[in-house]
Formats: C-alpha cells, structure tokens, sequence
C-alpha cells in the first residue's frame, strides 16, 4: 500500500494545514492526537472503532475529510 504524507499546507499553500506528518503517522500539530488517513481520501473509512481520528487534516472539522475539505 502507497501512502503519501505531505500535509503541511493547504492544497492552494494559503494557510498551514491542521496536522502534520511523522514518521509516516498524520497527528495533529497541537498535540500529536492521530489522525485516520483512509478517512481523508475519497473512499474515507468506515471503521467506528476510532471515529475519533475521523478528523479533516486540513481544518479540523469532523464533518468532511480532507478530499473535499472546502478550504
């Protein structure tokens, strides 16, 4: 499995992203919270067992996933 991690700014560079990339983990940049990854692609995640890493790594927001942040 191919997986790209390269959040650091918005897709239009006009603003740092939400969270950050290590170590091929996506966290938050406050606090290194994890976040899902399938969840920011197209496809998302259906996996309930950590909703709370259903997080935009864009915005933050946990109503839309990176893919169709509108940032």
């Amino acid at each position: 499995k191919i997986q790209e991690c390269n959040p650091s700014a918005l897709w239009d560079n006009s603003g740092l992203t939400f969270s950050v990339c290590i170590r091929q983990d996506l966290q938050m940049r406050a606090d290194h919270h994890s976040l899902c990854i399938d969840w920011q692609r197209m496809k998302g995640c259906m996996s309930k067992s950590h909703a709370e890493w259903h997080i935009c790594s864009g915005c933050s927001s946990n109503s839309h996933r990176a893919q169709v942040c509108p940032l």
